[in-house]
């Protein structure tokens, strides 16, 4: 029995001998910290990877944009330097300009109204504006409104003859305090304008009553008066259009001048359009026509220069002379007997841009014109017009006129008017 039970106790003990080496060996793989960092670490490695984009596009981008904005903040700031110099330099020579043209006479408030005082005194109509009664307004209506009969003094006679005015253009003016009140101003104004078809200045004087108050009423203190006689005569600065544009010799082209404004003025179509030598079968040309005719011979060129676009052509100002038709007054005959009389029509100087084509050629043609000052914009075929534009544009009730030999009234008859039989003043 001894015997059995030391056996069954050394088994035991071997058994706990195998289940302590075992937990030893158990206990030597125990986790001290490092393994999970170091798996944490690998972890967040793969996670960042496998959120990482695959394409290498994005971070291009970016860094295009990064480098795009340094380089270009700089650019941006040195444009900027240089506009704010230039405008600088532009603000300075604003400046200059206006220190030079600036006039503070011409700082007034009432010019148009004087322009209209003007016009009424003359056309003895009422005052557009208050009057100071130190003034004698001249129009009738002015004392019939003030509740006072009309006196002679006031009135025009039917025998008087009147002032006519007309062209009144405001000339220059300036306004002046005036002395012992300090919001009270007056404003001298000067007017161009033709009394009677001449030249004179007419000066007006309006008084501001307070020139702080923009609710203030002008007042006129000084009727228009005559105060000087501009000077007009003839003048030349000596500048032509040719000196820019470089000369040019027309002399060859007199023969097609002076055809194409007997065409233009008469507007004889198919003349008009052979001067222009365009080949189309769509275009027409229409002039003037109304019963005007050329002054033969009358074309002259007053200046001539290449043509902007060159090509061989010229510009130049053509001036011509064109008539009314004649009035013929016939014969009378019997006791007041007449001989026959003719009235010349009246004649119109005209003055005309024309594009000259081929100008030194031996076959120069007419291939635009226009009002006096258009020689810049001429171009070929700018006058051409449809069938449809050209019978827009003719007169009512007569035809275009398309014929070689297109006549224009050379004369008007006028009949004479019967003579009534003349009876005594003593007669019963």
């Amino acid at each position: 029995m001894l015997i059995i039970f030391f056996d069954d106790l050394h088994g035991y003990n071997n058994y706990q001998e195998q289940d302590m080496a075992k937990k030893s060996r158990e206990d030597k793989t125990f986790d001290d910290g490092l393994t999970s960092r170091e798996q944490g670490r690998a972890y967040s490695e793969a996670l960042l990877q496998m959120g990482a984009p695959k394409s290498k596009t994005p971070r291009r981008m970016a860094k295009i944009l990064v480098w795009g904005f340094v380089i270009l903040m700089p650019l941006s700031l040195l444009l900027s330097f240089v506009i704010s110099d230039n405008n600088r330099s532009l603000n300075a020579e604003l400046s200059k300009t206006l220190e030079a043209q600036y006039n503070p006479s011409f700082r007034v408030r009432y010019d148009t109204i004087g322009a209209e005082v003007v016009n009424a005194w003359y056309n003895k109509e009422n005052p557009p504006i208050n009057v100071d009664s130190s003034i004698k307004w001249n129009s009738t209506s002015t004392a019939q409104l003030a509740g006072a009969s009309a006196s002679p003094s006031t009135t025009t006679s039917a025998t008087t003859a009147s002032l006519k005015v007309s062209g009144v253009s405001f000339l220059r003016g300036s306004q002046i305090k005036t002395k012992g009140d300090p919001n009270r101003y007056e404003e001298r104004l000067e007017y161009y304008a033709l009394i009677n078809g001449v030249p004179q200045i007419i000066g007006v004087t309006i008084a501001i009553p307070n020139l702080s108050d923009i609710n203030s009423t002008p007042v006129l203190v000084s009727a228009p008066s005559v105060i000087g006689n501009p000077e007009v005569s003839v003048v030349s600065d000596g500048k032509s259009p040719s000196d820019a544009l470089g000369a040019a010799n027309v002399d060859g082209a007199k023969a097609v001048l002076n055809t194409w404004a007997k065409a233009w003025t008469e507007d004889d179509a198919s003349s008009l359009k052979a001067t222009t030598q365009d080949a189309s079968k769509d275009t027409i040309y229409r002039g003037l026509g109304g019963g005007w005719a050329y002054v033969d011979g009358s074309a002259a060129v007053q200046w001539s220069g290449l043509a902007p676009d060159g090509g061989g052509n010229a510009v130049a100002r053509v001036t011509w002379s064109m008539k009314t038709p004649d009035t013929v007054i016939p014969a009378v005959t019997g006791d007041n007997s007449k001989p026959a009389q003719v009235i010349p029509g009246a004649v119109q100087q005209q003055s005309m841009d024309v594009l000259i084509g081929k100008f030194d050629s031996g076959s120069p043609s007419i291939l635009a014109w226009g009002q006096a000052g258009t020689y810049l914009e001429l171009k070929p075929q700018r006058n051409a017009l449809t069938k449809e534009q050209a019978a827009k544009i003719a007169p009512a009730g007569v035809a275009p006129t398309t014929g070689a030999g297109a006549t224009v009234p050379s004369a008007v008859t006028v009949a004479p008017t019967p003579t009534a039989t003349a009876t005594p003043s003593n007669s019963k």
